[in-house]
């Protein structure tokens, strides 16, 4: 939520605990808890780490952040007959397929085949997995597959709801393929600690938003045909993989990330065909990551402009077909100018803030390095706040020669 990360207190379990982005530490707001703790303590109690192990605590606190350190000469790697949470991911996707097409899981099964999905590409192009019973599950890996109950919490599948409200599952990997961490599709709905309702997904610990969801399955079709399609969520991402658009990667969300941009831009496409949800949050997202692009000048952005009546690329799916589908990406609209029309529509709605907005589509359009696209840019602007384009042009010239004398005084000065 914003600058901070809202969950489960692990002392009191009410979900009242805060941990802020960029801060050492977390703490529970319940008053008759207060518990606080800093990672470092509570990475060492919750695996149960002596103190003395500074080394095995650091490991663990780094894994969790996604970074895997280089072994110390005087250390040496774990058995590899030994159960770990990597071999626990692939025995849970191995085992969760096998129910999601068991008569246990028809249940689940016939939620999914409910989403649009037919039966053929639930089995040949997704990834779903089910969890019908959480005792069941518990059970057997705990007692016929030797997992001890700790390392089950540690995959995060113990949490509020998973194998009883969540019992879709499947799982996120990082840019090369490996599990690292799972997430639930609300199928039974329920309430909370706190008695409100329970959110669609649920993810577990380990989750790398940092690296596009379908990153690692699109990056061959991406490489191939240089061009991506950018979605949100999860449903969407798998709807189009598998109905045939391979090239697809999903934001975790309506606002891409610096980090997310990296890993795109690592893929060589030099189209970008943006398909966020048909709603202000969507189009408030698509505007961010314009931002993002102006540092990327190889890849030229397109805006996906969804039907009316469907609210993301899943439920146009569900009401249209593959082929209208196709047509809606192929009208796509070229970036800059869908950029064009929705900066400038406040513009004749404050006459005191024109100045200021003046200076910002120049710097737009400044930092805009292909020349094809400076013109789209510049050509939208002036038929939008009727100023011809040779004086848009020595406006925007004048911003950029303030912007380096000032660079080149600051630099004097330092």
């Amino acid at each position: 939520r914003g600058n901070y990360v809202l969950m489960d207190c692990p002392n009191c379990g009410k979900k009242k605990f805060y941990a802020y982005h960029g801060k050492p530490f977390g703490f529970c707001y319940i008053t008759s808890c207060g518990y606080k703790t800093t990672w470092w303590q509570y990475v060492q109690t919750r695996f149960n780490i002596s103190p003395d192990h500074k080394g095995e605590i650091l490991r663990k606190l780094a894994g969790l952040a996604g970074y895997s350190l280089p072994l110390l000469p005087r250390e040496h790697p774990h058995d590899p007959k030994e159960k770990n949470i990597e071999t626990f991911h692939q025995d849970l996707y191995r085992w969760g397929r096998q129910q999601l097409f068991s008569e246990q899981g028809k249940t689940v099964l016939d939620y999914v085949l409910s989403r649009g999905f037919t039966y053929e590409e639930v089995e040949k192009r997704t990834e779903f997995c089910a969890i019908p019973n959480r005792k069941k599950f518990v059970g057997i890996f705990c007692n016929q597959k030797s997992y001890k109950i700790d390392q089950i919490k540690e995959a995060g599948l113990l949490g509020w709801g998973f194998g009883i409200n969540y019992q879709l599952i499947f799982p996120n990997r990082d840019e090369n393929g490996k599990i690292v961490a799972w997430a639930g599709r609300l199928t039974v709905p329920g309430k909370d600690r706190e008695g409100e309702e329970l959110d669609r997904y649920k993810n577990t610990f380990g989750l790398h938003k940092n690296v596009p969801y379908n990153l690692w399955r699109a990056e061959r079709s991406i490489k191939r045909t240089k061009q991506v399609l950018v979605v949100e969520g999860y449903m969407d991402a798998m709807k189009c993989y598998a109905k045939g658009f391979e090239n697809v990667i999903a934001l975790f969300g309506s606002r891409m990330l610096k980090e997310q941009m990296v890993f795109l831009a690592q893929t060589g496409a030099t189209q970008v065909l943006l398909c966020l949800d048909n709603d202000e949050d969507g189009r408030a997202g698509s505007e961010k990551a314009f931002d993002l692009f102006l540092d990327y000048p190889a890849i030229r952005p397109y805006y996906v402009n969804l039907p009316p009546d469907c609210k993301d690329p899943d439920d146009t799916l569900k009401k249209h077909s593959m082929e209208e589908f196709k047509q809606v990406l192929t009208k796509a609209q070229p970036g800059w100018l869908w950029y064009a029309g929705r900066i400038t529509v406040d513009f004749h709605k404050n006459i005191l803030a024109q100045d200021a907005l003046l200076d910002r589509y120049g710097n737009i359009y400044n930092r805009i390095r292909d020349p094809v696209l400076k013109d789209e840019f510049i050509r939208a602007i002036s038929g939008r706040v009727d100023i011809g384009i040779l004086n848009l042009k020595g406006r925007f010239r004048q911003i950029r020669e303030s912007r380096n004398q000032e660079k080149s005084t600051n630099r004097i000065a330092t």
